[in-house]
């Protein structure tokens, strides 16, 4: 007898969590050191546990992650400034006035809708998962009826993953607790399980079911057809403990994968991310705790020490605290009483500067010390160039991490963002110049051009070098094109369309200059044409003027000194 679909999808959910199982306990030990309260390890269990913080002694790691997520932010997805631009592969077409124009009405309009829709929070608290966890994941739903698309962040350990043959995430499994009330209020009344069905007409309301969603490619894809069968992904809701034929609560599909995942760093066919910063720095985190709890043990030794009383005491109150007096019979010498344990308070300066080291390497991982050194109040708004100049070190090594979350996370949510503004009738026609084109997009964050900035260091020095070789040799500034530079720079550094003026806006601008400067060149020579006519008019004749010079010239003898 064949699978039923609720057997389908709880038996690769079975897979998927055994795939999974070799990392799960790295992400709770990381979890644990960094975001206690960040990802579900426990079910439902873990959704209020009050002790999740117990094993935080020192919060330095915490806020280092909050730095380092804050950091991401500002400088890849800040929604205060323009981060990406649509542009189309043809650099030729990118320049017409009206493809222009059009390209950056729909980056206003993406950027509207991503602060509609929550992507920018979704965004920021995934880049906190790839610092820790090196795997984060944001589902979008396309659909959402009050703001077009809506972005819902999926908790590390909540979910499972699987790639296809191109190393590309293409599978999601996820498992959530939803109430009896929300289930029924989504899924509706009838697709929900007996037991479901009870408990919502007993009105229980409020208590917990285990739901399992499974986003993968469709088996039986139909391109055209209408329907789950023409979407090239299904997705399907199940009750994970209701039964084959009434556990299904809604079958349904995507054109495109729904879920974007993102990895700091793979190795080979891993599905999951690896080497982030947390992975880096979980040993040091761990030691920080480790340590921070020795240093308040050794403190409390020192000021509240155990004591070695007398036997001829035993029974009796010992006073402890300042100003108490215990009188005591008298004893043998060497039997008063005094500490069972005595620490040097050198023991707390060594381990005051361990847990100093500690913290320092994990600042270190999390790269804290560059995103506070990026927005230094000292009044004055850094260049790309000036970011790239200090930073370059750290670029270097931290560019395939930033490159590939610009790939994985930030371009497919922008793709879905164009296809969600597309579809539902929110941008405007495009101009002929762009019918039957596509788009590309490019990232002009300060990261973005920093790294862009890197690589066209040297068309700058080779303006400079120009600039001053001009100095000796005038005629060295024909081998450059100027306006070639201009439009790359403008490129790298993320200059809006409407600031660089198109070819056609130029050539205008340039013949208008040489109409001006030819009409005044033709101004000054009537002029001097004019003052030599005046000259010629009150020459004297016979004094070597300049008439009798011209006359000279033309073959006539001059008159004898003093006719006129």
């Amino acid at each position: 007898m064949s699978e039923t679909l609720h057997q389908q999808i709880a038996r690769r959910k079975a897979g998927l969590w055994t795939e999974r199982s070799g990392i799960f306990a790295h992400w709770q030990e990381l979890s644990e050191q960094f975001q206690p309260r960040r990802g579900r390890f426990l079910g439902g269990k873990q959704r209020n546990n009050p002790k999740r913080n117990d094993k935080i002694l020192n919060g330095s790691p915490l806020s280092d992650v909050r730095i380092f997520g804050a950091g991401l932010m500002s400088n890849l997805a800040n929604p205060g400034s323009p981060w990406f631009r649509t542009t189309t592969p043809d650099p030729d077409l990118a320049k017409f006035h009206s493809v222009r124009g059009w390209l950056f009405f729909v980056e206003e309009r993406l950027r509207w809708l991503f602060e509609l829709a929550r992507i920018y929070s979704n965004i920021h608290s995934s880049f906190i998962d790839d610092g820790i966890f090196g795997t984060s994941a944001i589902h979008i739903d396309r659909e959402d009826p009050k703001t077009f698309m809506r972005g819902y962040n999926l908790p590390i350990g909540q979910y499972a993953l699987a790639a296809d043959f191109r190393q590309q995430v293409d599978t999601c499994y996820r498992e959530i607790s939803m109430t009896v009330g929300q289930l029924v209020r989504q899924f509706g009344r009838d697709a929900c399980s007996q037991r479901v069905r009870e408990m919502y007409d007993r009105r229980q309301l409020d208590e917990w079911v285990d739901v399992i969603h499974a986003v993968e490619p469709n088996p039986d894809h139909e391109p055209g057809m209408i329907g789950p069968s023409g979407k090239a992904w299904r997705s399907i809701w199940i009750e994970a403990g209701g039964d084959d034929r009434t556990g299904v609560l809604r079958e349904a599909g995507f054109d495109v994968f729904p879920v974007v995942a993102s990895r700091w760093e793979t190795n080979g066919e891993d599905v999951y991310g690896s080497n982030s910063p947390g992975m880096e720095a979980r040993g040091d985190a761990k030691g920080l705790q480790y340590v921070e709890g020795k240093k308040s043990l050794a403190l409390d030794l020192i000021l509240e020490p155990p004591l070695v009383v007398p036997a001829a005491m035993r029974g009796k109150a010992v006073g402890l605290l300042p100003g108490d007096v215990t009188t005591i019979e008298s004893v043998a010498p060497g039997q008063e009483i005094k500490p069972a344990v005595a620490v040097p308070y050198q023991t707390l300066e060594a381990a005051r500067l361990e847990a100093a080291e500690r913290a320092a390497a994990v600042r270190r991982a999390f790269m804290v010390e560059m995103w506070l050194s990026l927005h230094l109040d000292d009044g004055v708004q850094k260049t790309a160039r000036e970011v790239a100049a200090r930073h370059e070190e750290r670029l270097v090594q931290t560019a395939p991490a930033i490159l590939r979350m610009m790939d994985e996370k930030l371009r497919p949510v922008i793709e879905q963002g164009f296809a969600t503004l597309l579809e539902n009738g929110l941008l405007p026609p495009p101009p002929e110049e762009l019918q039957g084109q596509e788009l590309r997009v490019e990232f002009t964050s300060p990261l973005a051009q920093a790294l862009k900035l890197v690589g066209v260091a040297g068309i700058e020095r080779f303006g400079q070098f120009a600039i001053g070789a001009s100095q000796l040799r005038p005629d060295v500034l024909d081998k450059v094109n100027f306006d070639a530079m201009a439009d790359t720079m403008a490129d790298a550094l993320g200059v809006p369309p409407t600031i660089v003026n198109p070819e056609d806006v130029v050539a205008q601008i340039r013949q208008a200059r040489a109409a001006q400067e030819q009409a005044q060149q033709q101004g000054e020579a009537m002029l001097q044409a004019a003052q030599g006519a005046k000259s010629l008019a009150g020459a004297q004749l016979g004094n070597d003027s300049v008439l009798d010079r011209l006359l000279a010239a033309n073959g006539a003898a001059p008159p004898a000194a003093g006719v006129a």
